[in-house]
């Protein structure tokens, strides 16, 4: 879910690599009908028919999109008719409408299409707005009073229509629409007259598709990939004691932006980041680590990895006429994978929860003389690092300053588990390594070998056809170019400027909240404010992407050819290493944390910045076009929530130039520990619903940051919308849902956000591993605190989501 920290690279947990899959296939005209049914399908529940109509002509005419139509008022008729049948079942939507509070704002001065009723009081008439009405109302359930469970008003209705299993969100519903639109954009065929990186890409996808070319082609590919960095014993009869060390090894699996055994990490330097730095620390392993350091708990996993090797070996060394045997084979797998599970036990015992105490700055020079303390000449580190930069112009020596990440522990331990393991060994793992990653890129039987392994890792059958996968693949590695696509397609004209402009509302209104706060000494107020005022933010996509000479020249050293996929994978991978590595030396600038076709939005420590994506904003977190409200409601309440990780348990960390650094006062620091321990207790309290055992929890201490940044936002965002309102009027209400005040709408819109059905162990899972509390509690939690939503609810001090005194507020 929205709003997690960017983390530095140093700090994050090592996920288990899954190999690459193969994926059933059908045949392409069919795929696209079905893929264009799907969207429209996507498209009607996520905007609405008329809505989708609007889409479809700005497909039609990207650079010059239609104004929206005049509505249908017949529809709006209809729409209407079922919303009000609707809500009047209900004896708590009267008792609501009685509470609603009737606001003296001026009158409307926006830009929305509106009638007045008989009473004066003014209805949007936008298609966006019956849409949104349409959607408020199918997740409310009216029989609630949402003084008493505003999370089950909001979305009772959305969990009825979509319960568990499986798993949802409304969340995924906005990401299953991106993906389905990434994949419309990719099986339509670029413009004769569209810049040339948005036909790469399609080749890339097609090439992609073409299985039988690349089962044709064969394992030709992968091996002069193997033979490049070492040879692959395991496989050649013919393999002698070659010149390529692990050094050069690690160096050219870089290639595939993987990090075996040793991962060395470019990004700015946490206590300067006016400059770049390497952080040098442990790699990943084929599979989880924790597996791998324990075997015997994980015996039927186990087995099957080594059946994974050993078949793969088997494909290459028939393709070679080799005379390895069986036998042979086997050993090499069990010595391969034996050392990778000492490598993991290393990971597992070195692992540290606090990785800026953990972090020591040294030189090259000083790192091998920690790494040689134990062991002499297990690896060298300055060879490596010669080696990573051979083709770029940077030059290193001895002097180079890193960070080693977790201590001196693991490089200890690595040196001595290298110097002593036999070098047919490394050859062997690092070669695997290659077939891991690229060799279900080649034959339908290395595919095949991948598909079991991948089922038995995961515990359930490949469901992603080869035409997803394919369209997946491309958005990763080609992700600029997909974004300029999806802008191009589906992007609304002067969106990005309208959240742009809640931003700087949403700016404003931090700073008056700051203003009002009584816990930090006039300094830190004062610095903390400086910090605000810092903030760079990155709206929906770079300009960059829009300008056609600037998009053309980026690209134009990729080489992409129709049918060669695997050389493709390679081609894009050495491109965007070569440029990684090329500008180790050019000054860090704040930039899009992730491209702009990911649904999320985030906060960056170490850049002071915000990034709010494309992706997002789209329905329920933003409607062009529609009420204010709800989009302060929704991508308002998202930006205040980035905005205030700046200032949460970890983000008051960091000063406003991004550096890691004490810049509060002592006293200030207590002040904010005593109420953040206010959030922690609240949210101790909660217990999911989902969950059987009554004594699970939420753990306040472990979701701490996403919760001060959820309550933080909807006070923002909240504040920042009466900002709107004194520029533009009172807003006109929904469409069959008059009986609810802008204000009200605003809060509807943010539980909306959160609105999803999750099985048992979906929640154990989440409470275990993830920073964000279950969407439940994103509600009750930030609502119940918010003495704004009691009032504009009309809640009475005794109901549940009044929490009166015992608020826990910070900003």
């Amino acid at each position: 879910p929205t709003g997690g920290n960017k983390q530095h690279p140093a700090d994050d947990s090592k996920a288990a690599a899954a190999p690459p899959q193969h994926h059933p296939q059908i045949p392409v005209a069919a795929a696209f009908q079905q893929l264009k049914e799907k969207v429209i399908e996507l498209e009607e529940t996520q905007l609405g028919p008329e809505e989708v109509d609007r889409m479809e002509g700005h497909r039609r005419h990207p650079k010059h999109a239609p104004k929206s139509p005049k509505h249908n008022h017949h529809d709006e008729q209809a729409t209407n008719i079922e919303t009000k049948q609707h809500i009047s079942e209900s004896n708590a939507s009267k008792k609501l409408t009685k509470q609603s509070i009737q606001s003296q704002a001026k009158a409307y001065r926006g830009h929305l299409a509106t009638r007045s009723k008989k009473d004066g009081t003014l209805i949007c008439e936008t298609p966006e707005c019956s849409i949104a009405a349409s959607m408020i109302v199918s997740s409310m359930n009216v029989s609630v009073d949402p003084c008493e469970d505003f999370y089950e008003f909001a979305c009772g209705g959305w969990m009825a229509a979509h319960p568990a299993p499986p798993s949802s969100g409304t969340f995924d519903q906005v990401d299953q629409l991106m993906t389905a639109r990434l994949h419309l954009l990719l099986q339509t065929e670029a413009a004769p007259s569209d810049p040339e990186p948005l036909h790469k890409v399609r080749t890339v996808y097609q090439s992609c598709l073409d299985t039988d070319t690349m089962d044709s082609v064969g394992v030709s590919p992968l091996w002069d990939a193997l033979q490049s960095q070492g040879g692959w014993p395991i496989a050649d009869d013919q393999w002698g004691l070659m010149p390529n060390t692990a050094e050069s090894a690690l160096a050219a699996i870089r290639t595939l932006w993987f990090e075996p055994m040793l991962a060395a990490s470019i990004d700015s330097d946490l206590f300067n980041t006016s400059r770049k730095i390497f952080y040098i620390g442990e790699g990943t392993t084929g599979i989880d680590e924790s597996i791998l350091a324990k075997p015997n708990l994980n015996p039927e996993i186990m087995e099957a990895y080594h059946v994974y090797v050993i078949e793969s070996a088997k494909q290459l060394r028939d393709f070679l006429g080799s005379s390895i045997t069986d036998e042979q084979i086997a050993q090499d797998a069990e010595d391969l994978i034996s050392f990778e599970s000492e490598m993991a036990k290393l990971m597992v015992k070195s692992g540290t929860a606090n990785i800026t105490q953990a972090l020591k700055k040294m030189t090259l020079k000083e790192l091998q003389n920690v790494a040689d303390n134990v062991t002499v000449g297990g690896f060298d580190y300055l060879d490596m690092m010669h080696l990573i930069f051979f083709e770029t112009d940077v030059m290193i020596d001895e002097n180079e300053e890193v960070y080693l990440v977790e201590g001196p522990e693991y490089i200890q331990g690595l040196n001595t588990l290298l110097s002593k393991t036999k070098c047919r060994v490394l050859a062997n793992y690092f070669g695997w390594i290659w077939v891991l990653l690229v060799g279900g890129e080649t034959t339908y039987a290395m595919k095949k070998i991948s598909d079991e392994f991948v089922t038995i890792y995961t515990g359930h059958e490949i469901e992603m056809t080869r035409d997803t996968f394919c369209s997946v693949e491309a958005n990763n590695n080609m992700a600029m170019i997909m974004s300029r696509a999806y802008v191009d397609e589906f992007f609304p004209d002067g969106a990005k400027e309208e959240n742009e402009q809640m931003v700087d509302d949403l700016r404003s209104s931090f700073g008056t909240l700051l203003d009002n706060n009584d816990f930090l000494t006039p300094e830190d107020l004062s610095t903390a404010k400086e910090k605000l005022a810092a903030i760079e933010e990155f709206v929906a996509y770079p300009a960059w992407i829009l300008d056609d000479d600037t998009f053309t020249a980026v690209y134009e050293g990729l080489t992409i050819n129709a049918g060669e996929q695997f050389q493709n994978l390679i081609n894009i991978g050495s491109y965007k290493s070569y440029w990684y590595l090329e500008t180790y030396r050019v000054e860090p600038r704040s930039s899009f944390v992730l491209p702009p076709t990911v649904v999320n939005a985030f906060y960056s420590p170490s850049d002071n910045s915000i990034t709010i994506l494309a992706g997002i904003l789209q329905n329920p977190f933003y409607q062009h076009n529609s009420l204010a409200a709800l989009n302060y409601g929704g991508i308002g309440m998202v930006i205040g929530h980035e905005l205030t990780h700046g200032f949460d348990n970890t983000g008051r960390m960091f000063d406003k130039d991004g550096d890691l650094a004490l810049w509060w006062s002592q006293e200030s620091i207590d002040a904010f520990n005593k109420r953040a321990q206010c959030f922690v207790d609240q949210y101790n309290t909660f217990h999911p619903p989902e969950v059987s055992d009554p004594s699970v929890h939420v753990n306040g201490k472990n979701t701490l940051g996403e919760n001060i940044a959820d309550n933080g936002g909807i006070r923002e965002a909240f504040d920042a919308y009466q900002v709107f309102v004194d520029r533009n009027g009172e807003e006109p209400r929904l469409p069959g849902l008059d009986e609810y005040t802008p204000h009200q709408l605003y809060y509807l819109s943010n539980a909306n956000l959160w609105c999803e059905s999750k099985t048992e162990e979906n929640i154990l899972a989440q409470l275990e591993r993830d920073v964000h509390s279950p969407g439940r509690f994103r509600v009750l939690g930030p609502c119940s605190n918010d003495a704004e939503f009691s009032k504009v609810w009309g809640c009475s001090a005794d109901s549940a989501m009044n929490r009166g005194d015992d608020r826990c507020q910070l900003w």
